[in-house]
């Protein structure tokens, strides 16, 4: 846990990805508690779509492609590095980027990617445990990262509601 700490609090560009792991382990509070303790941007996987609410501050499933291809450490909370995350392989990665993963099953740990940082144990306690001792590290996303993920969100937005405008007005036609 110390060691993921000091991986995270040295980051430049710091992501979490929730998984379904997350989700199971019920740790809801502890994992809030501890994306709002530092400040730092999360990614929730499908199957850990409610967690956390999709319009979290903190959020950065509208700038998903450019937070994966560009951040330098990621915590995996209850998620692995399978087809569904691109096995961690760059292009859709940072080809730099250093893995901390916190799962149940050491088994898992290095499956795609080698993990700086395996954490194997139950995500409530570990997440609890970081909670605790987040209290003394000073961990958070640099202000240039979260305004580079907040101006490529809202461009993705934007885009979006243009799309959509744009689609809804043939329909009425």
């Amino acid at each position: 846990v110390d060691a993921a700490l000091y991986l995270l609090a040295g980051a430049e560009r710091p992501l979490i990805v929730l998984g379904k792991g997350a989700a199971y382990a019920r740790a809801d509070e502890r994992i809030r508690q501890f994306v709002e303790r530092t400040r730092l941007p999360f990614l929730p996987m499908s199957m850990a779509k409610g967690l956390l609410p999709d319009d979290h501050p903190q959020s950065v499933a509208t700038s998903r492609s450019l937070a994966l291809r560009r951040a330098d450490v990621v915590m995996l909370i209850g998620a692995r590095l399978n087809w569904l995350l691109g096995h961690g392989d760059a292009p859709q990665w940072n080809s730099e980027a250093k893995f901390i993963q916190i799962d149940i099953d050491a088994s898992e740990m290095d499956s795609n990617q080698p993990i700086a940082v395996p954490v194997v144990g139950d995500i409530a306690s570990v997440m609890q445990t970081l909670v605790e001792r987040a209290k003394s590290t000073r961990i958070s996303a640099p202000v240039p990262w979260r305004e580079e993920l907040a101006v490529k969100a809202a461009q993705n937005v934007a885009r979006m509601s243009d799309r959509l405008a744009s689609e809804i007005g043939r329909a009425h036609v």
